[in-house]
């Protein structure tokens, strides 16, 4: 599954649309999380990522994040996250449609 987060990932945002992304976290399998669309990303945003993550982990799946650009990507690599989680699940390629599933969470 891919979840594209089209919304700011600071207290505000995530108090509005974290119900949505660990609603994708009880789906079977691994979980593609696009930040593409965030420009701002603070600790509340890193508290959900790493939810999310335990989540994913516990039933063996992987949790790659994509695109991730500007201040969201200079704060997870100041704090060494990017280079792990881009280090421990490489890019999904798919084969044949269909085999990601996507949906964009917007608060």
């Amino acid at each position: 599954m891919r979840i594209e987060i089209d919304f700011e990932m600071d207290a505000d945002g995530v108090r509005r649309g974290s119900a949505a992304v660990l609603a994708h976290a009880k789906s079977p399998g691994d979980v593609i999380v696009d930040l593409g669309g965030v420009t701002r990303l603070d600790s509340s945003g890193i508290g959900l990522l790493v939810h999310l993550q335990k989540r994913k982990r516990e039933t063996n799946s992987r949790f790659p994040i994509t695109n991730v650009q500007g201040q969201p990507r200079q704060l997870l690599s100041e704090l060494k996250l990017l280079s792990v989680w881009a280090d421990r699940q490489p890019e999904v390629r798919t084969s044949s449609p269909g085999e990601v599933e996507e949906a964009v969470l917007q608060s």
